[in-house]
């Protein structure tokens, strides 16, 4: 199910800031733009957490 949630938020992502890619004549577009940015630096920065978070949890079954 997380795999789902994760790949839908990938494609929405993908289409904002494609949207604003193509098309940035507008303030409307150029919104659209802004927004697929700031989505993707919070997807790939969730992205690093989990791995750090990922890499906590097998140092720790390591250590036991």
């Amino acid at each position: 199910m997380a795999e789902i949630k994760e790949k839908a938020m990938n494609m929405l992502t993908y289409l904002f800031t494609g949207a604003g890619i193509i098309t940035t004549e507008s303030v409307e577009k150029s919104i659209l733009f802004i927004g697929g940015c700031i989505l993707l630096f919070l997807q790939i920065r969730l992205h690093l957490l989990k791995i750090k978070k990922e890499e906590k949890d097998i140092k720790e079954k390591n250590d036991d």
